[in-house]
C-alpha cells in the first residue's frame, strides 16, 4: 500500500487536505520488522510514531518480579508513540514484532509542527487520544468487573467483523491472532486461568474451539453473557476488528 492511502485508512489524518498529507508523506519511512524484534524500550527518545501497515506489535513493560506486563498489542491500522508528545519524550514501554510486520514510521516533530500549523490535525489527534483514553477506560471496567470467561468472550467479540452483527450474516470463523499465553498475558489471567475460562465460555454459550480457531454459532448470545456486566451494554459491537 502507498503512503498516501495508508494514511486515509487511519482516523488522525481524516480530513487533511493534500497539502499536509503530502507533508507527511516526504518525511514517512517504510520498515520491515522480524517476529521477535525490539523497536524501542522504555528509556528510549520517541523520535518517531509508528502506523502499521500489516502485523501485530506488543507494547509491554517489566513488571518487579521480572514478569511481562502486557499493555497494548496494536495491528493494522494502529498507530504507537504518539503518546510521547504529551509528557515525557521517552517511549515508556517496550516494543516487539508479535510477527513480521510492515510499519510506516514518522518523526515526532513532524506531528508537533502539524498541531501547530493545522486545527484540523489538531481537532483530530484530541479526537483520537480521547478515542484512546475512551478504550483503555472501557478496559478498566471489564477488567474490574468481569469474570475470566466474560473478558474472554469481550475479546473474541472484538475480533468478529462488522458485518456478523447483522443478523442475516453468519459470523465467519476467527482465529486467534497470536499464542494463546500472549492472548492470556493481555487480558490479565495466566494461559491454566486462560483454558479454564474458554471451558466455561464453551458451556455458557453457543461457541467451539478447534485449536485457535473458534466459531461462534450465536454472536448476540455471547454479547449478551459478556457484555452483562458493562455499563455501556454490548460495548464490543463498537470495536469490532475494522479490517473487513
Amino acid at each position: 500500500m502507498n503512503i498516501p492511502d495508508l494514511l486515509q485508512q487511519v482516523p488522525l489524518f481524516h480530513g487533511l487536505d493534500d497539502q499536509i498529507i503530502d507533508h507527511f508523506c516526504h518525511h514517512a519511512n517504510h520498515r520491515q520488522i522480524k517476529k521477535g524484534s525490539m523497536l524501542c524500550a522504555p528509556d528510549d527518545v520517541a523520535h518517531n510514531f509508528y502506523i502499521i501497515e500489516s502485523g501485530w506489535i506488543k507494547l509491554f513493560r517489566d513488571t518487579q518480579d521480572g514478569q511481562e506486563a502486557v499493555l497494548d498489542i496494536v495491528t493494522t491500522y494502529g498507530m504507537f508513540g504518539e503518546s510521547s508528545l504529551f509528557g515525557k519524550d521517552t517511549y515508556g514501554w517496550y516494543a516487539e514484532a508479535v510477527e513480521d510486520s510492515n510499519l510506516l514510521s514518522i518523526p515526532v516533530n513532524i506531528l508537533k509542527d502539524a498541531i501547530q500549523n493545522h486545527q484540523m490535525f489538531a481537532v483530530n489527534m484530541i479526537t483520537a487520544m480521547s478515542e484512546h483514553r475512551r478504550r483503555l477506560d472501557g478496559e478498566i471496567e471489564r477488567f474490574m468487573l468481569q469474570n475470566a470467561p466474560q473478558r474472554v468472550g469481550c475479546f473474541l467479540l472484538k475480533l468478529t467483523p462488522k458485518s456478523a452483527w447483522d443478523g442475516d450474516n453468519p459470523c465467519p470463523p476467527i482465529t486467534l491472532p497470536y499464542n494463546k499465553a500472549l492472548v492470556a498475558n493481555r487480558l490479565g489471567m495466566t494461559p491454566e486461568t486462560f483454558s479454564r475460562a474458554l471451558k466455561a465460555l464453551k458451556k455458557n454459550t453457543k461457541i467451539t474451539m478447534s485449536k485457535s480457531t473458534i466459531e461462534i454459532e450465536d454472536i448476540n448470545s455471547l454479547a449478551a453473557y459478556s457484555c452483562e456486566a458493562c455499563s455501556n451494554f454490548f460495548p464490543c459491537a463498537e470495536d469490532t476488528d475494522k479490517r473487513d
